[in-house]
């Protein structure tokens, strides 16, 4: 599913990203999104149909997400061994702007597969302007009592 950008603090990044892909797969220069199996999962989706023993598809799509993001520790101790992901999918969204030779990260976040909000990371460096980028991000694509539970848990 795709939702227009809402809006962010950033307006010129607003303008780049426009789009925001939501439970949907994607690598952009704005927006990487990716859908890692819950570990109970043992039936590949490609067309083989293919039985694996529980946690494999996981590992290996957690892995293949790895290179793509920039908080690696983040992303495994949020999703490696984490309950809510037994049985649940898991969404890995980052942001991040294509300015300059490297793009700048604002942040990224963890959902389970109903949208729920798991955990987020933000750049450390102007960390007030990223945040907010972040944070609206998070409340167009999470479901708004796990934003209230997540975001304001980090605010005090």
């Amino acid at each position: 599913m795709q939702i227009s950008c809402p809006t962010l603090p950033n307006k010129s990044f607003e303008k780049k990203l426009q789009t925001v892909y939501v439970g949907e797969e994607v690598i952009s220069p704005c927006e990487i999104m990716k859908v890692i199996p819950a570990f109970n999962q043992t039936v590949d989706s490609n067309g083989f149909k293919l039985k694996h023993a529980p946690g494999t598809l996981q590992k290996k799509a957690i892995h293949e997400a790895l290179l793509h993001f920039k908080y690696k520790n983040f992303l495994i101790r949020n999703i490696y061994a984490n309950p809510a992901f037994m049985d649940s999918e898991a969404r890995i969204y980052q942001f991040q702007n294509p300015e300059g030779f490297i793009p700048f990260v604002y942040g990224m976040f963890v959902t389970d597969g109903n949208g729920n909000l798991i955990d987020y990371c933000c750049e450390s460096s102007k960390l007030k302007i990223r945040k907010q980028v972040l944070v609206s991000l998070i409340t167009a694509i999470c479901t708004k009592e796990s934003v209230a539970r997540r975001v304001h848990h980090y605010q005090h």
